[in-house]
């Protein structure tokens, strides 16, 4: 990798390791959920409804943390480009205000 810090490569590292894990809790989750609405089919009662319920909010929040992760993951890319422009980008301050508050 020409051009590219330690520093920098931890952090796709460690970027690139907690995508892959939330990803990983959202199938987890989505099969979870998938065996839990067949047994409602099977055997519609209160508890099998509520841990449908539990199971479908469970996967909404791994599918969300896993948009965060992703978001995060170019904003930081998107931060480490800026600051390699930074000379470029010395007269547009407000898109530098963007880009590092956003990721702070």
């Amino acid at each position: 990798m020409s051009g590219v810090t330690a520093n920098e490569q931890e952090e796709e590292r460690t970027t690139a390791e907690l995508i892959m894990t939330l990803g990983d809790d959202v199938d987890r989750c989505h099969g979870y959920l998938g065996a839990v609405l067949e047994a409602v089919q099977e055997h519609p009662t209160e508890k099998a409804y509520d841990d449908f319920q539990f199971y479908a909010r469970q996967l909404i929040r791994a599918v969300f943390a896993y948009i965060e992760a992703v978001t995060f993951s170019v904003k930081l890319k998107a931060a480490i480009y800026c600051q390699k422009l930074n000379r470029g980008l010395r007269g547009r301050l407000e898109i530098r205000f963007f880009v590092f508050v956003s990721v702070a």
